[in-house]
Protein backbone atom coordinates (compact mmCIF):
# COMPACT_ATOMS: atom_id res chain seq x y z
CA UNK A 1 0.00 0.00 0.00
CA UNK A 2 0.92 3.52 -1.24
CA UNK A 3 1.58 5.90 1.71
CA UNK A 4 0.12 9.19 1.51
CA UNK A 5 2.97 11.40 0.19
CA UNK A 6 1.56 14.50 1.75
CA UNK A 7 0.85 13.13 5.34
CA UNK A 8 5.02 11.70 5.35
CA UNK A 9 5.92 15.55 4.08
CA UNK A 10 3.68 16.89 7.26
CA UNK A 11 4.80 14.56 9.67
CA UNK A 12 8.62 15.36 9.24
CA UNK A 13 8.56 18.76 6.81
CA UNK A 14 10.31 20.81 9.92
CA UNK A 15 12.51 17.81 10.98
CA UNK A 16 13.37 17.67 7.18
CA UNK A 17 14.00 21.73 6.74
CA UNK A 18 16.12 21.88 10.03
CA UNK A 19 18.45 19.29 8.20
CA UNK A 20 18.53 20.20 4.55
CA UNK A 21 19.13 23.87 6.22
CA UNK A 22 21.89 23.06 7.92
CA UNK A 23 23.89 21.73 4.89
CA UNK A 24 22.21 23.87 2.20
CA UNK A 25 23.04 27.17 1.42
CA UNK A 26 20.36 29.53 1.37
CA UNK A 27 19.14 30.80 -2.04
CA UNK A 28 21.43 27.81 -3.76
CA UNK A 29 21.10 26.51 -7.27
CA UNK A 30 20.08 22.75 -5.97
CA UNK A 31 19.47 19.01 -7.40
CA UNK A 32 18.05 16.16 -5.95
CA UNK A 33 19.24 13.23 -7.22
CA UNK A 34 17.24 10.51 -6.88
CA UNK A 35 14.59 11.98 -5.35
CA UNK A 36 11.57 9.53 -5.05
CA UNK A 37 8.75 10.88 -4.57
CA UNK A 38 10.07 14.43 -2.98
CA UNK A 39 10.23 13.45 0.76
CA UNK A 40 13.53 15.83 0.47
CA UNK A 41 13.12 18.13 -2.32
CA UNK A 42 9.98 19.92 -1.05
CA UNK A 43 11.52 20.97 2.22
CA UNK A 44 14.83 21.97 -0.11
CA UNK A 45 12.59 24.20 -2.30
CA UNK A 46 11.80 26.20 1.13
CA UNK A 47 15.34 26.90 1.07
CA UNK A 48 16.93 26.77 -2.28
CA UNK A 49 16.14 29.32 -5.38
CA UNK A 50 15.45 26.56 -7.34
CA UNK A 51 15.51 22.58 -7.31
CA UNK A 52 15.89 20.29 -10.24
CA UNK A 53 14.62 16.83 -9.06
CA UNK A 54 15.33 13.89 -11.05
CA UNK A 55 15.03 9.97 -10.28
CA UNK A 56 14.46 6.79 -12.11
CA UNK A 57 10.96 6.59 -12.01
CA UNK A 58 8.55 8.15 -14.17
CA UNK A 59 5.28 7.03 -11.50
CA UNK A 60 7.43 8.60 -7.94
CA UNK A 61 8.25 11.92 -10.52
CA UNK A 62 4.20 12.71 -10.82
CA UNK A 63 3.51 11.85 -7.29
CA UNK A 64 6.18 14.57 -6.78
CA UNK A 65 4.89 16.92 -9.61
CA UNK A 66 1.02 16.96 -7.87
CA UNK A 67 2.89 17.26 -4.33
CA UNK A 68 4.39 20.44 -5.45
CA UNK A 69 0.51 21.61 -7.32
CA UNK A 70 -0.42 20.62 -3.63
CA UNK A 71 2.04 22.24 -1.81
CA UNK A 72 2.00 25.75 -4.05
CA UNK A 73 5.38 25.37 -4.57
CA UNK A 74 6.92 26.94 -7.88
CA UNK A 75 10.37 26.24 -7.77
CA UNK A 76 11.05 22.72 -8.58
CA UNK A 77 11.50 21.03 -11.64
CA UNK A 78 10.84 17.27 -11.75
CA UNK A 79 12.31 14.93 -14.58
CA UNK A 80 11.85 11.37 -15.02
CA UNK A 81 15.95 10.23 -16.59
CA UNK A 82 18.17 7.56 -15.91
CA UNK A 83 20.68 8.99 -13.00
CA UNK A 84 23.62 8.34 -14.68
CA UNK A 85 23.24 9.95 -18.11
CA UNK A 86 21.00 12.54 -16.82
CA UNK A 87 22.77 16.06 -16.75
CA UNK A 88 25.21 16.02 -19.45
CA UNK A 89 23.74 18.46 -21.55
CA UNK A 90 24.00 20.67 -18.59
CA UNK A 91 27.09 23.22 -18.47
CA UNK A 92 29.74 23.02 -15.64
CA UNK A 93 29.39 24.48 -12.21
CA UNK A 94 25.07 24.46 -12.25
CA UNK A 95 24.43 23.57 -8.62
CA UNK A 96 25.25 25.35 -5.21
CA UNK A 97 24.09 22.16 -3.63
CA UNK A 98 23.47 18.69 -4.72
CA UNK A 99 21.71 16.36 -2.43
CA UNK A 100 22.44 12.65 -3.40
CA UNK A 101 20.48 10.66 -0.64
CA UNK A 102 20.57 7.11 -0.61
CA UNK A 103 20.39 6.70 -4.42
CA UNK A 104 24.52 6.26 -4.97
CA UNK A 105 24.07 2.83 -3.80
CA UNK A 106 21.91 1.70 -6.75
CA UNK A 107 24.40 1.97 -9.29
CA UNK A 108 27.52 -0.37 -10.23
CA UNK A 109 30.96 0.01 -9.17
CA UNK A 110 31.88 1.30 -12.62
CA UNK A 111 28.46 4.23 -13.00
CA UNK A 112 29.12 5.54 -9.49
CA UNK A 113 32.82 6.77 -11.19
CA UNK A 114 31.04 8.10 -13.85
CA UNK A 115 28.53 9.54 -12.35
CA UNK A 116 30.71 10.77 -9.28
CA UNK A 117 32.66 12.68 -11.97
CA UNK A 118 29.45 13.49 -13.56
CA UNK A 119 28.44 15.30 -10.21
CA UNK A 120 31.82 16.98 -9.41
CA UNK A 121 31.74 18.58 -12.87
CA UNK A 122 28.23 20.16 -12.31
CA UNK A 123 29.06 21.57 -8.52
CA UNK A 124 30.21 25.19 -7.79
CA UNK A 125 33.37 25.34 -7.10
CA UNK A 126 32.49 26.15 -3.35
CA UNK A 127 29.66 24.20 -3.49
CA UNK A 128 28.40 21.21 -1.13
CA UNK A 129 27.45 17.87 -1.68
CA UNK A 130 25.48 15.45 0.60
CA UNK A 131 25.75 11.91 0.65
CA UNK A 132 24.07 8.88 2.29
CA UNK A 133 24.07 5.59 1.76
CA UNK A 134 23.48 2.15 3.64
CA UNK A 135 26.97 0.60 5.04
CA UNK A 136 27.27 -3.29 4.32
CA UNK A 137 25.93 -3.83 7.91
CA UNK A 138 22.73 -2.28 7.12
CA UNK A 139 22.53 -6.05 4.90
CA UNK A 140 23.41 -8.14 7.98
CA UNK A 141 20.90 -5.77 10.39
CA UNK A 142 17.84 -6.40 7.39
CA UNK A 143 19.14 -10.31 7.56
CA UNK A 144 19.16 -10.95 10.98
CA UNK A 145 17.80 -8.12 13.25
CA UNK A 146 15.41 -5.96 11.55
CA UNK A 147 11.40 -7.32 12.74
CA UNK A 148 10.82 -8.45 9.06
CA UNK A 149 8.77 -11.32 7.41
CA UNK A 150 10.24 -14.54 6.27
CA UNK A 151 9.25 -13.32 2.96
CA UNK A 152 11.15 -9.88 3.25
CA UNK A 153 14.06 -11.31 4.13
CA UNK A 154 14.10 -13.40 1.50
CA UNK A 155 13.55 -10.90 -1.07
CA UNK A 156 16.32 -8.67 0.75
CA UNK A 157 18.75 -11.48 0.37
CA UNK A 158 17.90 -12.16 -3.56
CA UNK A 159 17.88 -8.54 -3.82
CA UNK A 160 21.63 -8.31 -2.40
CA UNK A 161 23.15 -11.20 -4.46
CA UNK A 162 21.13 -10.42 -7.51
CA UNK A 163 22.85 -7.28 -7.75
CA UNK A 164 26.54 -8.86 -6.50
CA UNK A 165 26.25 -11.12 -9.35
CA UNK A 166 24.92 -9.01 -11.87
CA UNK A 167 26.74 -5.86 -10.93
CA UNK A 168 23.83 -3.38 -11.68
CA UNK A 169 23.46 -2.42 -7.84
CA UNK A 170 26.26 -2.78 -4.61
CA UNK A 171 23.47 -3.01 -2.64
CA UNK A 172 25.86 -1.57 0.07
CA UNK A 173 28.99 0.32 0.33
CA UNK A 174 31.54 0.51 2.71
CA UNK A 175 32.84 4.13 4.07
CA UNK A 176 36.84 3.44 3.01
CA UNK A 177 34.97 2.26 -0.74
CA UNK A 178 33.00 5.66 -0.82
CA UNK A 179 36.20 7.95 0.51
CA UNK A 180 38.25 6.32 -2.52
CA UNK A 181 35.70 6.22 -5.21
CA UNK A 182 35.22 10.57 -4.39
CA UNK A 183 38.84 11.35 -4.20
CA UNK A 184 39.28 10.11 -7.33
CA UNK A 185 36.26 12.08 -8.75
CA UNK A 186 38.30 15.14 -7.47
CA UNK A 187 35.75 15.52 -4.23
CA UNK A 188 36.61 15.19 -0.49
CA UNK A 189 34.44 14.11 2.06
CA UNK A 190 34.43 15.98 6.08
CA UNK A 191 35.42 13.77 8.42
CA UNK A 192 31.23 12.90 9.68
CA UNK A 193 32.53 11.64 12.82
CA UNK A 194 32.95 15.80 13.98
CA UNK A 195 29.69 15.95 12.16
CA UNK A 196 27.45 15.51 15.72
CA UNK A 197 25.16 18.57 15.44
CA UNK A 198 24.33 17.62 11.32
CA UNK A 199 24.29 14.12 12.27
CA UNK A 200 21.30 14.67 14.81
CA UNK A 201 19.50 16.38 12.25
CA UNK A 202 20.13 13.78 10.00
CA UNK A 203 19.95 10.94 12.49
CA UNK A 204 15.99 12.40 13.53
CA UNK A 205 15.39 12.48 8.92
CA UNK A 206 16.16 8.72 9.20
CA UNK A 207 14.03 8.00 12.16
CA UNK A 208 10.75 9.41 11.33
CA UNK A 209 11.59 7.22 7.85
CA UNK A 210 11.14 3.86 10.11
CA UNK A 211 14.94 3.25 10.88
CA UNK A 212 16.11 2.29 14.11
CA UNK A 213 17.90 4.37 16.72
CA UNK A 214 21.16 2.71 15.53
CA UNK A 215 21.01 4.97 12.62
CA UNK A 216 22.10 8.26 15.10
CA UNK A 217 25.69 6.87 15.49
CA UNK A 218 25.50 5.91 11.72
CA UNK A 219 25.92 2.26 12.19
CA UNK A 220 23.72 1.15 9.59
CA UNK A 221 23.73 4.27 6.99
CA UNK A 222 27.03 7.07 6.73
CA UNK A 223 26.56 10.20 6.21
CA UNK A 224 28.73 12.68 4.19
CA UNK A 225 29.36 16.73 3.90
CA UNK A 226 31.49 16.33 0.31
CA UNK A 227 32.84 19.52 -1.48
CA UNK A 228 35.60 19.86 -4.41
CA UNK A 229 39.24 18.87 -3.11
Amino acid sequence: MTVDLSKRLENGWAIREAFIGSVCPKGARALDIGCGRGEYTLPLARIAASVDAVDTSGAEIAELRAACERFGVSNVTAVAADLVTWGRDKPPRSYDFIMFSLAIYLLSARERAVYLAELARLLAPDGVMFVDFPTPRFIAYRLLIQNLTIGQRLHSLAWFLRGRLTGRNDAAISTKAFLREISAAGLRAEDNREMTSLDSKWAMCRLIEGNDFNTWIGVYFAPFVVHHA
